[in-house]
């Protein structure tokens, strides 16, 4: 079927609604595991089912075999489904393959498209691409890819990716084409377009698109939302914190004073004096305080001395009140969301099945009606894993542990009890990876993909890589995927989102050497 407008997709709706009401089947969403935007894009799918009295039931996926499974499942009889969404977990494959579907099953997509995926989008059969227009206007290009890929057979040559600028958005714009959206589903659609910002997925003059977008959708249902936009400061959950710890480990100030070294830490000191905030007062709660040192602040940070490394520290968030206590932004919330997703894996649980167990708990938390007792110990834990963060950028910096091809950077990192505990875990190290990334940018001179690699118990190493843009990134992860699954003994573990690869230890160097010739080429 192809490609899907908002309007196409009212009808289809009305038979998705018929079918379900009458057969009393379930819609499944299948949803990334390890992403904040699939994980808001798919709370207002299902949000918006639940309010249509519609049964649904979200798979977490960790990888492309929980699809293979579900689809041995399905023909056997075991279960009887006939709608499925597909949300942020066909990035990369061509869903025929992968899916048997029948003459009464529809699928439908929302995601990027990058490399195999293109089929995606002129599948004949019930494979549907929800579309809000961007697929459209790239409708030529996206079609010469197709045919090219069909010639080379090698998506990983090709190394072809179209970003969409938000799954939250696709699924918003598609719900709300049908049903007028409120509180929830905008709120959703902000924090996942902060948290892409945030992540360096899209770029200053695209977020504030997006944030007008918001914004104006917000003063359509002002009457009935406690949602506003309002300006902040990108530093780490400082409202949530303290200034100063805020300013040190934030990545953007971390890269802008180099606060893992001596100077660094004096120079946020010095500031602080200079803008009239004794160092006491930047270690309570920032909450505490006085709001007309707050206004300095601000103040000066955009117009004095320092405005150079903070011209772009200020950006507009958006608030929303819980109650008279509580106010949390977009930005916060996407790095709890984030934290909740990377929590620590025990050693007595598979890998993907702690990923999946991490997603029903950020999936639930969504869903909680948010008070400050039960806000309080997850921004602890996004704070202290954000300090766990930074200690390791700290220690490849002071042990000089960056290297450089021509292509990009890499850092293997050194085997430490204390952080392979948390280095192991595949979407902390993604984070990571990303953290690193935006720590060096600022402080080189050429800007390049950072490879980051970790020890592994078992011998060896996994590897992840980061860089800016979703375009660029996009296809980057489909060549460092393919490059691990043809050199022997390697192999991709995250087979969506981000790519986590296994390096075997003597295989480390020649998996770089083959990355610089394929980047290269």
């Amino acid at each position: 079927m192809g490609i899907l407008s908002c309007d196409a997709f009212r009808e289809e709706y009305a038979t998705i609604k018929k079918k379900t009401l009458k057969t009393s089947c379930s819609i499944v969403a299948f949803v990334l595991v390890a992403n904040v935007d699939a994980l808001c894009a798919a709370k207002i799918i299902t949000d918006f089912l639940g309010s249509e009295a519609l049964r649904y039931k979200t798979v977490p996926i960790a990888c492309y075999e929980d699809i293979s499974r579900f689809n041995d499942e399905l023909i056997c009889g075991e279960i009887h489904i006939t709608t499925f969404f597909f949300v942020g977990c066909c990035g990369s494959i061509a869903l025929g393959d992968l899916l048997a579907l029948t003459h009464e099953e529809a699928a439908y997509i929302v995601d990027d498209y990058t490399g195999d995926s293109v089929a995606n989008i002129f599948d004949t059969g019930n494979i549907h691409v929800l579309d809000d227009g961007q697929v459209e206007a790239n409708y030529e290009e996206l079609r010469k890819v197709s045919e090219d890929l069909g010639r080379s057979g090698d998506a990983a040559e090709y190394g072809y990716s179209f970003a969409k600028t938000s799954l939250a958005k696709t699924a918003f714009m598609f719900v709300e084409s049908i049903k007028r959206q409120e509180t929830e589903s905008l709120w959703l659609l902000a924090v996942a377009t902060n948290g892409l910002y945030l992540e360096e997925r899209i770029s200053q003059s695209e977020y504030k698109r997006e944030a007008r977008f918001i914004a104006e959708q917000l003063s359509i249902a002002q009457s009935k939302t406690e949602i506003v936009a309002e300006e902040t400061m990108d530093l780490f959950l400082h409202t949530h914190w303290n200034l100063l710890d805020a300013l040190h480990y934030s990545s953007y100030t971390a890269s802008a004073f180099c606060s893992w070294k001596e100077h660094g830490c004096r120079k946020i000191a010095v500031l602080l004096a200079k803008f009239g905030i004794p160092l006491m007062a930047a270690k309570e709660n920032y909450l505490l305080i006085d709001t007309q040192n707050k206004t300095d602040l601000s103040r000066k940070l955009k117009t004095g001395e320092y405005k150079a490394e903070m011209k772009d520290l200020f950006y507009t968030t958006f608030m929303r009140k819980y109650s008279h206590t509580l106010r949390i932004s977009s930005a916060d919330m996407f790095h709890i969301l984030r934290s909740l997703l990377f929590s620590p894996y025990s050693e007595t649980v598979p890998c993907g099945e702690t990923q999946k167990k991490n997603f029903q708990t950020g999936f639930e938390f969504l869903s909680k009606h948010l008070e400050v007792k039960n806000i309080h110990t997850e921004t602890e834990m996004a704070i202290s894993m954000q300090k766990i963060r930074f200690g390791i950028l700290r220690n490849v910096f002071r042990k000089k542990l960056i290297r450089m091809t021509s292509q990009f950077r890499y850092t293997v990192l050194p085997d430490d009890p204390e952080t392979n505990t948390y280095t192991e875990q595949f979407q902390f190290l993604v984070s990571l990876a990303e953290f690193l990334y935006q720590g060096i940018r600022k402080t080189r001179k050429k800007l390049l993909p950072l490879v980051v690699f970790a020890p592994v118990p078992d011998g060896g190493y996994i590897g992840t890589i980061a860089c800016l843009g979703a375009r660029s990134h996009t296809a980057l992860c489909l060549i460092f995927s393919a490059l691990a699954e043809r050199l022997e003994g390697s192999t991709r573990f995250v087979a969506v989102d981000a790519p986590v690869v296994f390096i075997p230890k003597n295989t480390l160097r020649v998996f770089i050497r083959e990355l610089q010739k394929t980047l290269s080429q």
